[in-house]
């Protein structure tokens, strides 16, 4: 049966109604969302902001992954992204030229258009690394330095500081792993900090940066080795909640009982991608919460506010609930008709969804989103105080 050219009309003014309310509510969101995906023993962390902006921390990797003709950038991250409806890079970081964070990277500056890289520098002998750095140049992205004092602004009063590594370089016995890129996050008062894979060098110099370090949530570096697990640094950082992306069953012994310990000290509840799958972290300020998915499938959710914890359980998902914290460091319940926190919205993918778990079988991206004409990255304004 024919549609009258009335009827056609009227469902495709429908169909731009609902796209055009779609984009709205997405702009009008006010979530900071951070994805620690699941990549094995590697780091890859997904940054959504608010206002549109992507940043991508790192994409996973491990050496040997092209003779062995799987790589985690197609197979893993690619396909995240796209679950995630991500389909241009505002700022691609490489924290260190080291595999298990850039191994993935040409499949990502393959499928999505970046508009900024930051890149410490740091001289390496890596052919993966090499030919990232050629196809960056062949697509004339924007390639920076990344030093101590830059500002990415990510908009809606979002930013992202460069805390390492100095210029001039630490001269250390691991000085790809100290001078690699720390950022971080801050959203009003909630920070993130996302600690690259900074050894004891690195971890007691940002120590001494008192209250520039101090994060309500941690990204541990190096995979929860036991190198950074310097009590300085933690009691510098003093998180509620620590996210330690790891391989199940590493050969290094990652996370490091040491680490565990500094962790647990300090107070901070730990998620780890070996056994929480993607960690997605979900800002609100005051409020922020965590969610992540074990591998049998049984939903774990954390969630704070700037503040003090109390444990509450509701069956298999565990929730941190919070009193806010009084200047004088005494706190306080909730007043009488103050709205309580709200729960967590639930912001982790379905089970075995594309980086929620590191999988060998995922499914492989059958088209890339280059070109696309609503695929374009933002300016980035950055600054170095000033760039």
């Amino acid at each position: 049966m024919k549609l009258p050219r009335e009827r056609i009309l009227l469902l495709v003014l429908l169909a731009a109604a609902v796209a055009v309310w779609w984009l709205a509510l997405g702009e009008l969101n006010d979530d900071l969302t951070i994805t620690v995906l699941d990549v094995g023993q590697g780091d890859c962390i997904l940054v959504q902001a608010p206002g549109g902006m992507t940043m991508l921390v790192d994409a996973g990797g491990r050496p040997g992954q092209e003779a062995g003709g799987w790589d985690v950038g197609r197979e893993v991250v690619v396909p995240a992204l796209m679950a995630r409806g991500v389909r241009k890079i505002d700022v691609l970081v490489m924290t260190h030229p080291h595999e298990d964070h850039i191994g993935g990277m040409a499949a990502v500056l393959d499928a999505v258009p970046v508009g900024l890289v930051l890149d410490p520098m740091l001289g390496s002998d890596s052919d993966t690394y090499e030919k990232l750095l050629a196809v960056i140049e062949e697509r004339e992205i924007v390639h920076h330095r990344a030093t101590e004092g830059q500002r990415l602004n990510l908009g809606r009063g979002i930013y992202a500081e460069v805390l390492n590594p100095p210029d001039p370089r630490l001269n250390t016995a691991s000085d790809l792993n100290d001078n690699s890129v720390v950022l971080r996050l801050v959203y009003d008062e909630v920070s993130v900090l996302l600690a690259a894979d900074i050894e004891r060098t690195g971890a007691l110099r940002m120590a001494k940066l008192g209250p520039e370090v101090a994060s309500r949530i941690l990204k541990v570096p190096h995979h929860g080795s036991a190198g950074p697990a310097v009590r300085e640094f933690m009691d510098a950082v003093s998180p509620s909640l620590a996210v330690i992306s790891v391989g199940e069953e590493n050969t290094f012994g990652h996370p490091a009982d040491e680490m565990l310990r500094e962790l647990e000290r300090v107070g901070a509840k730990i998620m780890r991608t070996d056994r929480d799958g993607a960690v997605t972290i979900t800002v609100r300020p005051p409020e922020w919460w965590a969610v992540g998915m074990s591998r049998k499938g049984r939903e774990e959710k954390v969630m704070g506010e700037v503040a003090l914890w109390r444990f509450l359980h509701y069956g298999n998902a565990r929730h941190i609930h919070a009193e806010r914290k009084e200047p004088a460091g005494e706190t306080r319940s909730l007043r009488s008709g103050q709205a309580p926190l709200r729960p967590p919205v639930s912001v982790s993918l379905a089970s075995g969804a594309p980086g929620d778990h590191y999988n060998r079988k995922s499914v492989r991206l059958q088209k890339s989103m280059r070109g696309s004409p609503y695929s374009r990255p933002h300016a980035v304004n950055m600054t170095q105080d000033t760039l």
